[in-house]
């Protein structure tokens, strides 16, 4: 088994927790009161939505991958937990910028202050100008997240323009120094292989 017990039952521990954190998390935004009606929808229709998916997608990837499993996943398997983990990783980069907007609406928006950029709404980014209207506790919490921050990037900019993050059907033990690169192009020859066969056949 790759985890402890202990490890599992921290794991399930956490698991039990998100839909009390998402309810909370969800209601605290749903009922606020807002001063323009689109930090309202941001927070509703933007935030809230992706709140609910990433509930989900976390409470789907236990259930088709348990922690627990020892056995190797089928290919249905891992293809379902493919989505969840792909529709995790881009929505909770869109939460983050939908937090970003609705306080652009409710704080930055007015007759009186000048109009913030689109590219500049952004929690993400410590150069990016509404960074500085944050209380300087909340500044330093984001500057403490900027490594995550950039992992999270990463595989955003990864899933929509590169290579897919997924799930791999086992492990490979570094002592082994399996050379995952020769294993790909040996699978494609072969796949190749028995294309071709098919194909005259």
């Amino acid at each position: 088994m790759p985890y402890s017990e202990d490890m599992l039952n921290r794991m399930y521990a956490q698991l039990d927790a998100v839909p009390g954190k998402a309810a909370a998390l969800r209601e605290a935004f749903i009922l606020r009161t807002y001063r323009h009606d689109r930090g309202r929808e941001y927070a509703s229709h933007g935030f809230g939505r992706r709140l609910n998916i990433l509930e989900r997608c976390i409470e789907k990837v236990f259930s088709i991958l348990p922690p627990e499993q020892t056995e190797l996943p089928t290919r249905e398997q891992l293809f379902d937990a493919d989505i969840h983990l792909q529709a995790f990783v881009f929505n909770s980069f869109g939460a983050l910028d939908n937090l970003a907007w609705i306080w652009v609406y409710e704080r930055l928006t007015g007759p009186d202050l000048p109009a913030v950029r689109r590219h500049e709404v952004s929690l993400h980014r410590a150069n990016a100008s509404i960074r500085p209207t944050f209380s300087p506790a909340f500044q330093e919490y984001l500057t403490g997240l900027s490594s995550w921050f950039e992992m999270q990037e990463n595989f955003r900019h990864a899933l929509g323009h590169r290579i897919l993050c997924t799930y791999l059907p086992t492990r490979c033990r570094p002592a082994g120094k399996v050379n995952t690169r020769a294993l790909g192009a040996a699978f494609t020859r072969r796949l190749s292989a028995e294309i071709s066969r098919n194909a005259t056949g």
